[in-house]
């Protein structure tokens, strides 16, 4: 199997694709109630995972507020910002998921917000 990192001694604790999970996801609202700082925690891998990431009111996760796809993330430990067009009055959720191209879903999170 190719490995596609580009440094000179890949990681002995990456897992193949069927074994990468998300091992913890964190949300840090900002004050404005319009950006989410989200840390995500990923297993080491052997192939880069794409990862979709959404803010919905809770109970809703079909009507996200905002979402996030990262196509083949190259590193493991990932934070970034996301964006609501207006702050939301409620509680919300928060779902993170791990797949690949060829075989889906390998891992998912939920949690609620609040």
């Amino acid at each position: 199997m190719t490995n596609y990192f580009f440094g000179k001694n890949p990681d002995p604790d990456a897992r193949d694709p069927e074994d990468t999970r998300i091992n913890a996801v964190r949300v840090e609202p900002f004050e404005d109630g319009l950006r989410y700082k989200i840390l995500i925690d990923l297993t080491p891998f052997k192939r880069p995972p794409n990862l979709e990431v959404i803010l919905a009111p809770q109970g809703r996760l079909a009507e996200p507020l905002s979402r996030v796809n990262i196509i083949e993330a190259v590193n493991h430990q990932l934070t970034f910002v996301m964006h609501l067009r207006q702050p939301y009055p409620g509680p919300m959720a928060v779902k993170a998921s791990l797949d690949y191209q060829d075989i889906g879903t390998v891992d998912s999170f939920e949690s609620e917000l609040g």
